[in-house]
């Protein structure tokens, strides 16, 4: 046990690691492994990697801005994860909306960003 005297800073080690680093550090350590699986469809982290860098080159030609928001309204699928990681690599900020949300929850959210 490290009780707070004996604690030394010098050992605390930080560095700073955005979520979708991971997901490139997966495709280019096993880029042949299966990143998802959603019902018959199956993803690689190669794959994976390619279509997420795509999706946020793609929405970053279209003007996102870092911290801009970015509604997904999608039920769980292969396509919304791309869309999740393709809006984290373009800089944006994801607001992840299940597709079974009734119309009136879905109106409040939406005027509330």
């Amino acid at each position: 046990m490290v009780t707070s005297d004996k604690f030394n800073k010098k050992h605390l080690v930080f560095n700073p690691v955005l979520i979708h680093d991971y997901l490139s550090h997966s495709a280019a350590t096993y880029p042949r492994k299966t990143a998802l699986i959603c019902g018959k469809d199956r993803l690689t982290y190669s794959e994976l990697e390619r279509k997420t860098n795509s999706l946020a080159v793609s929405l970053i030609k279209l003007g996102l801005k870092r911290q801009n928001r970015v509604l997904i309204f999608s039920d769980n699928s292969i396509e919304a994860v791309i869309a999740l990681y393709g809006v984290l690599k373009a800089g944006g900020v994801f607001v992840m909306l299940n597709g079974q949300l009734k119309a009136a929850k879905l109106n409040y959210i939406i005027n509330d960003l």
